[in-house]
């Protein structure tokens, strides 16, 4: 399953935060906090969001796996593709710019 995992460590010059997307196999955030409150170190597979599909799907670069420090993590959620016209349509809005 992919997560969004958002480390207290800098990433962009001026950020005090850095956001990675995994995949690991467990299941749930339950399952997640258990496995993260007895390991210091967890082994993941790294992805970057390359582009989309003509029909809007990710195209994933996998980056392979990397030890992952659990003491920076400060933030973790499901992984939600928002490439999808489903997700477009349900969670944006129309915004205008300019004078009102």
């Amino acid at each position: 399953m992919k997560y969004v995992l958002t480390l207290n460590m800098g990433g962009q010059p001026g950020s005090n935060s850095h956001q990675v997307i995994i995949d690991h196999p467990c299941e749930t955030l339950e399952e997640m906090k258990k496995i993260l409150s007895s390991e210091d170190f967890l082994i993941v597979n790294q992805f970057y969001k390359e582009g989309e599909t003509r029909d809007g799907e990710a195209i994933w670069d996998d980056k392979g796996n990397m030890i992952l420090n659990t003491h920076l993590i400060g933030k973790i959620r499901y992984y939600q593709d928002t490439s999808t016209d489903l997700y477009r349509s349900k969670f944006t809005r129309n915004i205008n710019y300019g004078r009102r």
